[in-house]
């Protein structure tokens, strides 16, 4: 019982660094996003052409949208044990299939 409790832990840190990872890299192309149309609008403001108020305004909110869903899409836990200890076995071939099987085992 206290081995179960430990493997649930340490999947559980695991599934929160996936997790925090997924976050950052929804952000990361968030940010990216931005700073490509808000270089646009100003590469085009410093070049004399003008750009409509409602543009800036409509970029802006849409940049906000868009960072809103890539934070809550990141929050998201998509990965049960089960996928997370595959991914752990994949990366650590020696532990041959050790851990899907306790992660299988159900005690009684």
């Amino acid at each position: 019982m206290i081995a179960r409790t430990i493997l649930e832990a340490r999947i559980a840190e695991v599934r929160e660094a996936l997790r925090r990872a997924r976050l950052l890299r929804h952000l990361a192309a968030a940010f990216a996003i931005g700073i490509l149309v808000r270089g646009t609008f100003l590469l085009a403001a410093l070049n004399g052409h003008a750009l409509p108020k409602r543009w800036d305004r409509w970029s802006m909110l849409g940049l906000i949208v868009l960072c809103l869903v890539a934070w809550i899409k990141g929050r998201r836990n998509i990965w049960s044990d089960h996928e997370i200890a595959r991914v752990i076995e994949q990366k650590h071939p020696s532990l041959d299939a050790l851990l899907l099987t306790a992660i299988e085992h159900e005690p009684e």
